[in-house]
């Protein structure tokens, strides 16, 4: 279920999203905005920055997500999967990934960021949420926790709890959630209970119901 979620989401997110940045890029390219039309920096440098740039813009995303009503219609389709593993990284409405393009390419113009550098951080990106979404474990995992976003602190997001469930938005690195105070760890994860409090298991299985949820009046 979550892999059909992929097929209408990622893919139509990526095939779209990278010629429109290039786009984008090239129609705003004489006008002078842009942090990186400005500095003067070693490949290397500008490369790093674009990459702190483009994670933090995720946290920000992240939490719009949460905090919006209308962003949050289709953000809970991720958090509707009751059984977190590495396939819940997949699960996306192609709506979420529609507007998450556009606040992309506000990104990328008010920076002026390459677009190479752009595809870097979503293949390593794409690398970590496959991991912090998966259900292993491993003896420093906590440790790890403090400078990266690992299964143990992203089991925490994915809680029913609201005050969980409104924590740890990082993609990335984990500083983020604790400079803005989002950060929230607990001793124990095992009795975490996964997915939206108001839904059953049952119905968090049923893709075209959840496919629709966001267009719908009323959802819970």
């Amino acid at each position: 279920m979550n892999f059909l979620f992929a097929a209408t989401s990622y893919i139509i997110a990526r095939v779209f999203s990278y010629p429109i940045i290039y786009v984008f890029r090239g129609l705003f390219g004489d006008i002078h905005i842009g942090l990186f039309k400005y500095i003067h920096l070693n490949y290397l440098y500008i490369l790093l920055i674009s990459f702190i740039i483009l994670d933090y813009s995720q946290y920000i995303w992240h939490r719009f997500n949460h905090i919006i009503p209308f962003f949050w219609r289709f953000h809970k389709v991720h958090h509707s999967d009751s059984e977190l593993d590495s396939s819940t990284a997949f699960r996306f409405h192609f709506g979420e990934q529609f507007f998450s393009q556009f606040f992309r390419f506000i990104v990328v113009i008010l920076f002026f960021i390459p677009l190479e550098f752009v595809l870097i951080y979503d293949f390593i990106s794409l690398f970590f949420i496959i991991f912090h979404h998966s259900n292993i474990k491993f003896k420093y995992d906590n440790i790890f926790s403090n400078l990266i976003v690992t299964p143990y602190i992203h089991t925490i997001h994915h809680s029913k709890e609201f005050n969980e469930l409104n924590s740890n938005f990082s993609v990335i690195f984990s500083f983020w959630d604790r400079i803005h105070r989002t950060l929230n760890k607990r001793p124990d994860i095992s009795n975490i209970k996964i997915g939206l409090i108001e839904m059953s298991e049952r119905d968090a299985k049923q893709f075209w119901e959840i496919f629709f949820w966001p267009f719908k009046k009323k959802i819970f």
